[in-house]
């Protein structure tokens, strides 16, 4: 029999589960740090608490995932209500081109990065573990490998939803279109949380990606975005401030005045004594401005009347 036509891949990673339990620590019984030979994915079901991996610290909370990679010490401390959450042991191994297994590797950064994880929708995530759960005791090598196939599905969810599928341009290019989100909503309530879900990376991914495209934290872009826009509308308009701040995505007109000084350095108030002239022309000179950017057909049609008036 002839294998030439088969196609040629030079190597696949193969995964398998080693076991998995649920897991229950209440109030000050934290883990002693314990040192780890594979890979562990912890999943938080309910409760909060803290999480270290090679002494870096973490949030563990309700919603969302954590990878431990080989090698790593971690240690979990629980919140005033307890934590509970699952916890997945498995092994990554690559398949050389003649078809033999090597050692056991760590997975790399690109494929899945070690600490949070996204797991959402967290329903979906929840219900492919509580099946494996369910097939915990195998008692046969075809609910074994059931059981295994079971757990790639698993792993492929996780997988997709923090990133294995794209390349870094495809992630940048998402970080982007979040960027554009935020120029177009920043009138209403913006997360990071809510940002990073929206383009399917983690909040850790998702803050460094974008403080190396903006040189700036997303809460920090957002908030200057909005005074740009405030400013903007202290020029234009007599709107009252606590007006303004809302219509720039402030809701409290106290932390928009404070945000307004650090970045400008005057208060709003200030600010719009200081650049109005006294007949209104810094006033007409940004609406002509933005009546431009906003719209030509609007700029033109104000042109001409003007024209028709002065003649």
């Amino acid at each position: 029999m002839s294998h030439a036509g088969l196609m040629n891949i030079h190597y696949s990673m193969l995964f398998s589960m080693f076991g998995m339990d649920y897991c229950y620590l209440p109030f000050e019984s934290a883990d002693k740090p314990i040192i780890v030979n594979h890979h562990i994915i912890l999943i938080t079901v309910r409760g909060e608490g803290s999480l270290s991996i090679d002494e870096v610290p973490l949030n563990m909370k309700h919603g969302k995932g954590y990878l431990i990679p080989p090698g790593s010490v971690y240690h979990i401390r629980p919140g005033k209500e307890g934590i509970s959450y699952y916890l997945v042991l498995f092994g990554m191994l690559r398949l050389r081109e003649d078809g033999s297994a090597a050692a056991e590797e760590v997975i790399p950064e690109r494929i899945l990065c070690p600490g949070e994880l996204n797991c959402q929708p967290f329903s979906q995530c929840i219900d492919r573990l509580e099946i494996l759960y369910q097939m915990r005791n195998c008692r046969d090598e075809l609910e074994f490998f059931e059981q295994q196939i079971r757990f790639q599905e698993w792993l492929r969810f996780i997988f997709r939803q923090n990133g294995f599928v794209r390349t870094e341009r495809d992630t940048r290019q998402a970080v982007e279109a979040s960027i554009q989100h935020i120029k177009q909503n920043y009138q209403e309530s913006l997360t990071v949380d809510h940002l990073a879900t929206l383009v399917n990376i983690t909040r850790w991914q998702y803050t460094r990606l974008f403080k190396e495209m903006t040189g700036k934290v997303p809460l920090e872009y957002i908030n200057d975005f909005r005074i740009d826009r405030a400013k903007q509308q202290l020029l234009m308009s007599d709107d009252r401030l606590f007006e303004i701040a809302q219509n720039v995505g402030f809701n409290s007109e106290y932390y928009f005045n404070r945000r307004f000084k650090k970045s400008v350095g005057v208060s709003p108030g200030q600010y719009r004594r200081s650049y109005r002239g006294e007949k209104g022309y810094l006033r007409h000179f940004w609406r002509i401005s933005w009546l431009h950017l906003a719209s030509p057909l609007s700029y033109s049609a104000l042109k001409r009347s003007g024209e028709a008036r002065v003649s």
